[in-house]
C-alpha cells in the first residue's frame, strides 16, 4: 500500500478521538443534542480522502473487529495476502484496531503483507461504524472481480497458489522466533533430534456442538503419540481446564503460565502436525506449512482444502443412536452441514461428536503420511460435495470414511 496514504490514513486517525469528546455528557443529553453533529463530524473526516470511501475494487477496506479478535478469523484473512500475490485481488486492505486476538502474529507475520495501524479503542469504534466493511468467513471470497461463497474462494485461491508455488507456506518462522523456539524446548528438556506435536481442546461445555470435545476420548491418540517418540504440547486458553493426563513428554503449556502470544505462533509454525477440535487456533499451522488433524469439524456442507491435513468431522446421527437413517448427501441437500448446531425442526438429530478410536486413527494416519491416497470413501464424499458446488475439500480420515460408509454412499 501506498505509504503516502498509510500517513493520511494515520492523520485521519488522529481526528476521530475529537469526535469522543463529544460523547462526554451522559447519553440521554447526548442523544437529545449532540448525535447530529456526531455524525456529520464523522461524515467530514470519512470525505476527506477518496480513497477512504469503499468503492468496490478501488476501496481501501479496514479490517477490524470481526476479523483482528479472532485467531481464527486472522488466519482466514491470510487468504487475501495470498490473492494479492496471485493477481487475484487488488482490493488495498489494512487492518486497525487495538483488540488482535495475537498481537504477534498481526504485526510480525501478517504485517509483511498488510499496513497495520494500531488505534485506541475510541478511533477503532468510530472507524467500524463508518468505514469498516464486515469482513467475516463469508465476505472474504473476492476472487478477481468476483465475489463468493468464502470456501469456494479459498479453493480457487489454493489451487492456483499450489500450481504456481506448490507446497511453499505463506509464511516461514523468522530467524529470531526460530531461536525463541529452540531456547523454550530446551529448557523443557527437548533437543535437537526431539519432534512435538500441537494440542488443541476446549471444553466440551465450551459450546454444545462446535468447537468441543470431550478431553477423555484424545488420551489413547496422545499415548500413541508419546509411544512413537514424539511430544504433545498443548496450546490454548489458560481459561480451559487442565488436561486429565501426566507423562514427561505431555507439556500443558496452555495451563504452565509460560503462555505468550509469541510462543503460541512459534509453537504451531513448528510442530509436526497439529490436531484437536476445530477452532480458530488450527487455521494457523497451515499458513507455516503444516498439516492439522481436525476434530469435530461441524460444517462438512461447506469444507475448504487444508493440504497435508485430515478432517474426521461431526456427522448428524440420530440421538438415540450413533447412526442415522438418513445419508450424507441428503443432509448436504437440506442445508444441515453447513451450520454448527444440528436442525432446529429435528430436535431427534444432533450433531455426534468423535469417538476415541476415531482420534485414534486419524493421528495414526497423519503419522503415517500417507493419508493423500484416494480411497473410494473419499471419492463418495467428494462426489456428494461436488453436486452442491463444493470442490475440492480436506481429505476425510480413511477410517472414519470406511467406518460410516453406509452414511457417506
Amino acid at each position: 500500500m501506498d505509504r503516502e496514504f498509510v500517513k493520511h490514513l494515520g492523520r485521519l486517525l488522529s481526528r476521530v478521538d475529537e469526535i469522543e469528546k463529544i460523547k462526554m455528557k451522559s447519553n440521554e443529553a447526548y442523544w437529545r443534542s449532540e448525535h447530529n453533529n456526531y455524525l456529520n463530524l464523522r461524515k467530514s473526516i470519512w470525505t476527506e480522502d477518496s480513497e477512504i470511501k469503499l468503492v468496490p475494487n478501488k476501496a481501501t477496506y479496514i479490517v477490524g473487529t470481526e476479523i483482528t479478535s479472532s485467531l481464527g478469523h486472522l488466519g482466514h484473512f491470510a487468504d487475501r495476502c495470498k490473492a494479492q500475490i496471485l493477481g487475484l485481488d487488488l482490493r488495498k486492505y489494512v487492518i486497525v484496531g487495538n483488540d488482535f486476538a495475537n498481537p504477534w502474529f498481526v504485526k510480525q507475520y501478517l504485517g509483511l503483507y498488510v499496513p497495520v495501524i494500531t488505534t485506541t479503542k475510541a478511533t477503532r469504534n468510530m472507524i467500524e461504524i463508518e468505514a469498516y466493511d464486515k469482513l467475516d468467513q463469508i465476505c472474504l471470497g473476492f476472487v478477481g472481480d468476483r465475489a463468493m461463497q468464502f470456501a469456494k474462494a479459498h479453493n480457487e485461491i489454493e489451487l492456483e497458489w499450489k500450481k504456481q508455488f506448490d507446497e511453499q507456506p505463506l509464511f516461514s518462522l523468522s530467524d529470531e522466533d526460530e531461536t525463541h523456539l529452540k531456547e523454550y524446548l530446551s529448557s523443557k528438556g527437548l533437543n535437537e533430534e526431539s519432534w512435538f506435536v500441537t494440542l488443541h481442546l476446549r471444553d466440551a461445555n465450551y459450546e454444545e456442538f462446535r468447537n468441543s470435545g470431550n478431553f477423555n476420548s484424545y488420551i489413547e491418540a496422545v499415548d500413541r503419540i508419546i509411544s512413537e517418540g514424539g511430544w504433545v504440547i498443548r496450546v490454548g486458553s489458560q481459561e480451559t481446564p487442565p488436561f486429565p493426563y501426566r507423562h514427561a513428554r505431555f507439556i500443558d503449556y496452555s495451563n504452565g503460565g509460560e503462555r505468550t502470544d509469541r510462543l503460541d505462533i512459534c509453537l504451531l509454525a513448528k510442530c509436526k502436525f497439529h490436531f484437536g477440535t476445530s477452532s480458530g487456533v488450527s487455521e494457523i499451522p497451515p499458513l507455516f506449512g503444516r498439516g492439522v488433524l481436525r476434530i469435530n469439524a461441524s460444517r462438512m456442507g461447506s469444507n475448504w482444502i487444508k493440504w497435508k491435513s485430515i478432517e474426521v468431522p461431526k456427522i448428524l446421527t440420530n440421538r438415540d443412536s450413533s447412526t442415522s437413517k438418513e445419508i450424507f448427501s441428503q443432509h448436504l441437500s437440506y442445508g444441515w452441514l453447513d451450520v454448527d448446531h444440528a436442525p432446529i425442526t429435528r430436535p431427534e438429530l444432533c450433531l455426534r461428536e468423535a469417538t476415541s478410536d476415531e482420534i485414534l486413527a486419524g493421528v495414526e494416519e497423519i503419522l503415517s503420511s500417507d493419508y493423500v491416497q484416494t480411497t473410494s470413501e473419499q471419492k463418495n464424499i467428494e462426489l456428494s460435495l461436488s453436486e452442491h458446488g463444493i470442490y475440492p475439500s480436506t481429505t476425510v480420515s480413511r477410517y472414519f470414511a470406511d467406518k460410516h460408509r453406509m452414511y457417506f454412499s
